[in-house]
């Protein structure tokens, strides 16, 4: 598990918590009016600024995988299960073929969990 982002009064780039949604094998992120195109590996992440337009329609696509389930700080993917109290209830939830997109309430962070 990590976390790409940070709240704009301590150098990030988000002025509220985040929002995420899937974009292919992407990420799109939206906090307040502004919206950015995420890609994250191995290595880190980055942030590329995108459209809200393009935000709201990758959230109007976004699916979760089969087998995937969410409530409050609770994920389970297939027999492996997550419990992130310290982000308190979860806002979004995004996933590609291989990584786990999660924004919540307490946080100005996406927290990125890879699948096994």
């Amino acid at each position: 598990m990590t976390q790409a982002g940070a709240f704009r009064g301590f150098g990030g780039l988000f002025v509220e918590p985040p929002r995420v949604a899937a974009a292919g094998e992407h990420f799109l992120v939206r906090s307040g009016r502004e919206c950015w195109f995420l890609t994250a590996d191995l290595f880190g992440a980055t942030f590329h600024r995108t459209s809200p337009d393009e935000f709201d329609s990758a959230l109007r696509q976004t699916k979760l995988p089969p087998g995937l389930r969410v409530a409050d700080a609770k994920l389970t993917w297939q027999d492996e299960r997550f419990e992130i109290a310290s982000l308190g209830k979860f806002t979004s939830v995004a996933a590609n073929t291989t990584t786990l997109a999660v924004t919540s309430e307490l946080t100005h962070t996406v927290v990125l969990i890879a699948f096994k």
